[in-house]
């Protein structure tokens, strides 16, 4: 077999490709290495939309009984209190002892709380045990009034 003879680029391949190259460094340089503006192309604010917040604004959406207390609960709770008396997997049996879990739960001693339970004595048992910020978010969801 002999040598394979290296092909060029016909003329018209080298135009075309002159041509893509040539378009390229226009754009390129049109840009003049910026990006846009986040809002770019955006609605203005004062454009009088009903809706003049954005979603960044609201923040995260409010913890409920089904987006977080059931799992904290089954998670901490529902060992010891998944019974008739204390039942926890309920929404119910929480909220007849909201005072008494708020209480407990809340790693300082809440306003209206006089020192029984003691603050950070919930959940009692062999663990695992939640931190102290999981602690808080759960009191600011039995304050909120427990949203389902």
């Amino acid at each position: 077999m002999g040598a394979r003879a290296i092909r060029r680029p016909t003329r018209d391949k080298t135009a075309r490709m002159s041509r893509l190259f040539a378009i390229a460094l226009l754009l390129a340089s049109a840009c003049d290495g910026e990006a846009p503006a986040p809002d770019a192309g955006a609605p203005s604010s004062d454009a009088g939309s009903a809706d003049s917040g954005s979603m960044e604004d609201a923040g995260p959406p409010p913890d409920t009984w089904e987006t977080f207390a059931a799992d904290w609960f089954a998670t901490y709770c529902n060992e010891c209190h998944d019974g008739a008396s204390r039942d926890y997997t309920t929404l119910t049996h929480v909220r007849r002892d909201m005072d008494r879990i708020r209480c407990g739960v809340s790693p300082t001693t809440a306003d209206g709380c006089g020192g029984s339970p003691a603050a950070g004595q919930f959940p009692v048992g062999p663990g695992p045990y939640p931190d102290d910020a999981s602690r808080e978010r759960l009191v600011a969801w039995l304050e909120a009034g427990l949203p389902e």
